[in-house]
Parts: C-alpha cells; structure tokens; sequence
C-alpha cells in the first residue's frame, strides 16, 4: 500500500518534531543534572533561606496598612456585622 504524498510528509514532520523533541528533553536533562551535580541550585536555595530567616527574626510580620485606613476594623461600613445603620 503506497501513502499519498501528503501522508509521507506529514510522517516526515511527524519524525523532525520527535527527533527534536528528544533531543531537546536529552540537553534538558544533562543540563539540570551538571547543574545539581555543581551544586549551583543548591547554595542559591540556601542563600535565599538564609536571607529570609535573617529578615523575619529581625523585623516583626505586620500586616500593611493602606494610606487613610482606620486603626479599627469595626468602624468600616463593609465590615460585616457592623452596628452602623444605612
């Protein structure tokens, strides 16, 4: 059985697209695997935990506030369960 010529080509696209897709997962992998292997993520997951834990025993977590906000909740009109009538 002979294939047209539209099937043979798109056989042959069908062949490129997995050949490149192979190739590219093959550079991918030998590429994260040198990279762990040198331990380059490793130290810059380190640093960046370190730097974080330094920040957050230094300064305390507040909530930031927007500019003209209130200091209490309750006196807002959209708070739920407030005590101001419309």
């Amino acid at each position: 059985m002979a294939l047209s010529f539209k099937a043979r080509l798109t056989l042959w696209h069908l062949v490129a697209v997995v050949i490149i897709l192979v190739a590219t997962a093959l550079v991918a992998n030998w590429a994260l695997s040198r990279a762990v292997l040198d331990q380059m993520v490793d130290e810059a997951v380190l640093s960046l935990a370190e730097a974080e834990g330094a920040a957050l025993t230094t300064s305390p977590r507040r909530r930031p506030r927007s500019p003209g906000s209130t200091s209490s909740s309750r006196s807002s009109p959209w708070t739920v369960g407030s005590s101001r009538t419309a």
